[in-house]
Formats: C-alpha cells, structure tokens, sequence
C-alpha cells in the first residue's frame, strides 16, 4: 500500500434504522424511538439526486441487489453523521493507495443453504461471510487545459467462503490481508469501478428492492399494512368489487446488500440496526499543466 496523503479513506459505523432514531449519534441507550424503519434512508434521501460516477446499468444492479450508492458534499458529512444514532463505534480505515486487493469491510455471515437475492433471483447461499472488498489508485486526467488527480476505485462484495472466515465477528476489523481469487466468489451485480472525486463522501448501505429514495416516503413504498401485518391487495378484474382482499405480506428473502450490511434482529435496546459505509477521496493538487 503507497499514498500518504492520496488515496481512499472508509469510515464506517452501525446505526439504528428505525423511523423515530434521529438525534444524537451518541444517543444509543434504551428509549432512542419506537419502533419502525427508515431513520438511514432519510439521512439521504436530501442526496438521492447527486449525480453519481456510475452508469443506469450499474446503478440499477447495485439496488437489484440491495445497495445504494449516494454523493453527499464532505461538507456535509458531520451533519449527515448527528443525525443518526450510532450504535457502537466510529470506525475509520485508512486504504490509502492500494494496488492489491484490500478487505475493505466485513459483514454478516450466512449459513449454508439459507435464501438470498442475487440480481433478483432467490438462491440457496453456500456459507461464509459476505464483505466488501476493494482497491484504488491515484492518476492524472485532464481538466480543461489542466491536470488534476482522480482517483480511480473498483471495489465489490464477495461472499469469503465458510472455513476462512469461521470465528470472525460481524463488523468486525477488516482483514488487511487477502487473496481475492481464491477467497470466495464475488456477488454478480456489485462490482463498482468509478472515479471518485475529492470534496464529497460517497455512503454505500442497504435497502431493499424496489424502494424508492426521495421521490415519495420510505413507508409509502413499503406498501400499506393494517395494524396486524397485513397487506391490503387490490382486486384483480373479474373478482368481487366490494372490500379488499387481505393476506399476509410476502417477504422475500435478503439481497445481498440487506444480508451483510442488516441486522433484521431487534437489539434489546431498540429496533433493527444497518451498517453505514462512508467511503472519501483523497487526492492532492496537481499544478496546471500548460495548454498546449
């Protein structure tokens, strides 16, 4: 690893996701907020409309497979952090300039044969712990009729097979060193190679398919739901007009993204919690070059 001042920095931490868990990051003890879900969506949802280095394809794969990628102003970033409760510490990771592939990240572990999504299609998972691994680089690129330093990222989720990750925590510190050929299998669907730009953090976490950021509300697109779980269905053609057909709400199983970044398990102290991924550029000035 080389860069000492460029290169890629990750902050990360574990917050509550439920609706009402706003407020001081400090604040992680019993009688934070009820019930519910959304508090991280909502941290973001002001950002959703940032233009992002990806293309529809990969974006569209990346929430296929219960990731989102948001650009928030560095600016920004302590405001977007008070705004949600933490549970647990405040990680930062130094990656640096790193040509080999780095852990950058590590999640939940999943048992052998138990359901996941993966790029929409329900599979039984193989065991082993899902991560996030990556690499960058510094390089030049033109700038009008200058030179600035990019930063180039590639980085992907990859299932570390049963074995090599057995006794290791959820969440617990990156493993600095891997060999990603041999380690596991990366998730179809997850692959990110973009240019980062220094000035703003880029917040990966979860959220479950199908939902829409910032347009209308995380409830509303969760779908209405009575008082007992269930779902109201609107009537196919041909069925009795009067009344709605009730059932239960069908629960897919987790993404991949909703699998290593989510505890669906309520803490004692409060309701679900999801993983925060800050991932920030850092690149210094390069001098102009002369026009030519």
């Amino acid at each position: 690893m080389r860069g000492g001042q460029d290169g890629l920095e990750l902050v990360w931490f574990v917050a509550r996701d439920d609706a009402a868990s706003a407020g001081s990051i400090d604040a992680a003890g019993p009688g934070a907020g009820p019930g519910g879900d959304g508090a991280v969506a909502e941290a973001l949802a002001p950002y959703v409309h940032q233009k992002l280095p990806l293309d529809g394809e990969t974006r569209a794969a990346l929430e296929r497979n219960g990731l989102r990628l948001v650009r928030v102003p560095l600016s920004d970033l302590g405001s977007l952090e008070s705004g949600l409760t933490r549970v647990g510490p405040r990680n930062r990771d130094w990656l640096g300039w790193a040509l080999e592939w780095r852990e950058a990240f590590r999640g939940a572990s999943i048992a052998e044969g138990s359901a996941l999504m993966v790029n929409g299609a329900r599979t039984k998972s193989w065991g082993g712990t899902l991560r996030v691994v990556a690499r960058a680089w510094t390089a030049p690129k033109v700038a009008g009729e200058g030179l600035r330093r990019a930063l180039r990222v590639e980085m992907a989720v990859q299932l570390q097979e049963t074995g090599r990750s057995e006794g290791v925590a959820a969440f617990a510190a990156p493993d600095p060193v891997i060999d990603v050929r041999r380690e596991g299998r990366v998730m179809p669907g997850t692959v990110i190679d973009a240019e980062l730009e220094p000035g703003w953090a880029y917040v990966l976490t979860a959220e479950r398919p199908g939902v829409s950021w910032g347009s209308r509300s995380v409830e509303e697109n969760r779908g209405g739901k009575d008082d007992q779980g269930l779902r109201f269905a609107k009537p196919a053609e041909g069925d009795a007009p009067e009344g709605a057909l009730l059932g239960p709400a069908a629960v897919p199983p987790p993404s991949v993204g909703e699998a290593m970044l989510t505890n669906a398990a309520r803490l004692e102290s409060g309701g679900p919690v999801k993983a925060v991924l800050i991932f920030i550029p850092r690149a210094s000035a390069t001098p102009e070059a002369s026009s030519r």
